[in-house]
């Protein structure tokens, strides 16, 4: 799952509508509190407080960056005025919340939403992220309180479709591998030979209690990705961020029909390979439709 759908789907699971609009920030069941924080190598950070019953809840930070983008979710401690989670090798947040005595209010991206109002103040604590293979670091003793990123949620986003079947010009590559916990998945699409290649590729790791989703997605010069008419064979050679080189070969026997040297360098863990013993690999005629894609030059 693409990182922003694991985002929206923890959200969907755990969050529960904000304070509406006349009412103060409060915590407890079902609160909600965010903060950002700037990351060095251009990476900035969001997190998501999310408490839920007897002071037990979940941290979500969301880094993003033009390498890429990384989700951590784990459970944390969520009080009416405090966030405390053990981030282990990856840093520490412990605050308490300092409420300034003014009431603001936000509205919804979208515009047609109720408008909500809180009382606005200051996470003040120890706040250190150390993200893997030093692809971003952040340390901070105090950040201001963010309502409209857990408000924005109620806005719809954009999407993404695809047709498939014989007779369309495209052609769409899937190769996963791993299972369960783990998963490495890969996708490229062309709608004509000589299109652009659009990419995207994700991670799923489960480590010492955190849930990690790694993806880099973007697009690629029209030969990164060749195919012929038939999809018999298919070669995938793109650039940054990733390194040699992959063929999928339809006749091959099941289990052997992708194969290559071909590795993603994802935020905090480079060089992971895409083809191993248990790659799966399809390749079937394909168009698609792009919502917001995040572009990259070739």
């Amino acid at each position: 799952m693409p990182a922003c759908l694991l985002a929206l789907t923890v959200l969907g699971a755990l969050l529960t509508a904000p304070t509406p609009a006349g009412a103060a920030h409060s915590a407890g069941p079902g609160f909600t509190g965010a903060f950002r924080l700037q990351g060095s190598n251009g990476f900035s950070i969001l997190a998501l407080a999310l408490g839920r019953e007897n002071g037990r809840g979940n941290l979500l930070l969301l880094v993003s960056g033009r390498g890429g983008n990384v989700i951590y979710a784990m459970p944390a401690t969520v009080t009416p005025t405090a966030v405390e989670a053990d981030l282990g090798d990856l840093g520490v947040v412990s605050v308490e919340f300092v409420p300034s005595g003014e009431e603001k209010t936000v509205h919804p991206s979208c515009g047609d939403k109720q408008p909500f109002a809180y009382e606005s103040g200051s996470y003040v604590g120890t706040i250190e992220f150390h993200g893997e293979e030093g692809f971003t670091q952040a340390r901070v003793s105090s950040t201001p309180l963010l309502v409209k990123p857990i408000v924005d949620v109620v806005c719809p986003g954009g999407g993404s479709g695809e047709s498939s079947g014989p007779g369309l010009s495209g052609a769409r590559l899937r190769v996963a591998s791993g299972r369960g916990r783990n998963r490495l998945t890969l996708q490229l699409n062309k709608n004509r030979h000589r299109a652009r290649t659009r990419f995207e590729a994700s991670l799923r790791e489960f480590r010492d209690g955190i849930r990690i989703e790694r993806s880099v997605k973007g697009v690629a010069v029209a030969s990164a990705f060749l195919f012929d008419s038939q999809l018999r064979v298919a070669r995938v050679r793109p650039r940054a961020p990733f390194s040699g080189a992959g063929i999928f070969r339809r006749r091959a026997r099941s289990g052997r029909r992708w194969s290559g040297n071909l590795t993603v360098d994802f935020p905090g863990k480079a060089g992971v390979p895409v083809a191993t013993r248990r790659s799966r690999a399809t390749l079937v005629h394909a168009d698609r439709s792009e919502g917001r894609w995040l572009t990259t030059k070739p």
